[in-house]
């Protein structure tokens, strides 16, 4: 059982949150979310050997627990998502693979500015690329974005607003020289003026239908909540630990990583790294793919990726960090 006696388990509210579990070297090892936080770790407390293989293997390990209350159980499940990929501890199991972040692309050209959802740049164009955290919902964040700044300009017609936002190809928008400057503001989280101006404009508007102004209002909620969760948080974690202007997606998740570790006070140097270590050793030595997969599984080695036994495509992944010469084609087997 893992060590949480009933006084710790009191000051646990029974509320919706995150929890993380330790080992005792601080080490994090899983995340997990909650709607009752209180009832979660008690459940952990109070199981008994031999239910769960997986299970008993990290109990085995785990020395304390932490929990961070949120607002809602929706909440606690988007901190939980952004946490598992930022940090990917050794016995999560979903959202874990290492996972393209998206962006908001944007090249502008001939006084008009395309957007588009993005998780690597156009070689063919200059674009900004802006990364936010999974938290911000990005796609629905430019959807907003983009329909509301065509609605704020110059009375246009309803039947002339951008649709399919988030195709690949993006869409191009005519932006006004003042809402420019106050756009880049917004996506670097320097300034929500963008958002006050779109809602008194937009909202202003007297050739519009109950059910446009609806859809409208949904949209600034929407558009709010993206800035909140993903300029402004960017900018904050900018602020605390260096830096200015759009992050590219490892820049972001060094920028979590860095968030979390101070926030919550964790330590994410677990022994995944070393297993990875284990991995290069051994293809050095000339070990084959399913030599190592076996070496691996032997031992116990956690994989970076999620608990359970280790697979050829994870040590090839792992590989690939370290360049062609640790991928030798000798050995692999499907």
């Amino acid at each position: 059982m893992i060590p949480l006696g009933e006084a710790f388990l009191k000051e646990v509210p029974a509320r919706p949150g995150i929890y993380l579990m330790l080992s005792e070297q601080g080490d994090l090892l899983y995340v997990g979310k909650a709607k009752n936080l209180r009832a979660r770790l008690r459940f952990y407390a109070r199981l008994k050997p031999g239910e769960d293989d997986r299970l008993d293997r990290m109990v085995a390990a785990v020395r304390t627990a932490r929990w961070k209350e949120c607002r809602t159980e929706a909440d606690a499940l988007r901190r939980e998502t952004e946490l598992i990929r930022s940090l990917r501890p050794p016995y999560n199991t979903t959202h874990a693979q290492l996972s393209k972040c998206l962006a908001i692309a944007i090249a502008e050209r001939d006084g008009r500015i395309r957007f588009r959802l993005a998780s690597e740049p156009n070689t063919q164009t200059q674009e900004l690329m802006y990364f936010y955290p999974f938290a911000a919902s990005t796609p629905s964040g430019l959807t907003a974005l983009v329909r509301l700044l065509f609605m704020a300009q110059a009375r246009p017609s309803v039947r002339d607003a951008p649709a399919n936002v988030t195709r690949s190809s993006g869409c191009e928008l005519k932006v006004a020289a003042n809402l420019r400057g106050m756009l880049f503001s917004f996506l670097e989280g320097r300034s929500p003026r963008l958002l006050h101006l779109i809602e008194r404009e937009v909202l202003g508007r007297r050739d519009l239908d109950d059910v446009r102004l609806l859809s409208m209002a949904k949209d600034l909620k929407h558009l709010g909540g993206f800035y909140r969760n993903g300029p402004r948080a960017v900018r904050r974690l900018q602020l605390i630990c260096g830096g200015s202007g759009p992050v590219s997606a490892a820049e972001l998740t060094r920028l979590l990583v860095t968030g979390y570790e101070g926030e919550i006070g964790l330590n994410v140097q677990h022994d995944a790294r070393t297993a990875e270590e284990q991995i290069v050793a051994y293809r050095g030595l000339g070990a084959g793919i399913a030599e190592i997969v076996t070496r691996l599984n032997h031992s116990g080695a956690p994989r970076p990726m999620g608990s359970g036994r280790w697979r050829p495509a994870d040590v090839l992944e792992v590989l690939a960090k370290y360049g062609p010469e640790s991928q030798r084609s000798d050995g692999i087997v499907g």
